[in-house]
């Protein structure tokens, strides 16, 4: 997708339309489960997270963190659910590092989930 933003630590409606933002989870590239939620503008041509649908398993995800690691994580489940769904958030990851990708499908009707762990 070639797209780069910094994840903005706090979620609002504010910071959802400067870019993506985290939902749940520890910092970036700590052990856990980092949530982190953008807008699907649809009409805006792949900006924020409009184009996560099209990421599939093996594709790669790097996160920069402010001291500089940068972790690579590869794309291993993608998958639709309810909005009141909310088991991606689990922080269980048996000690590893993990990233979920959420954003709304293009009709706004569930949300679209991208899970990836660090490799």
């Amino acid at each position: 997708m070639d797209i780069v933003y910094p994840i903005i630590s706090e979620t609002t409606d504010e910071t959802l339309k400067i870019a993506p933002s985290k939902l749940w989870g520890p910092e970036p590239n700590c052990i856990g489960n980092l949530c982190i939620i953008g807008h699907n503008y649809t009409n805006l041509n792949g900006a924020l997270f409009s184009g996560i649908n099209k990421l599939k398993n093996g594709d790669l995800i790097t996160i920069t963190s402010l001291d500089k690691y940068v972790g690579k994580y590869e794309v291993y489940d993608h998958y639709e659910v309810a909005d009141t769904d909310l088991e991606y958030t689990r922080q269980s990851t048996n000690g590893n590092r993990e990233i979920t990708l959420i954003t709304c499908t293009n009709n706004s009707k569930k949300r679209l989930i991208v899970k990836c762990i660090e490799i």
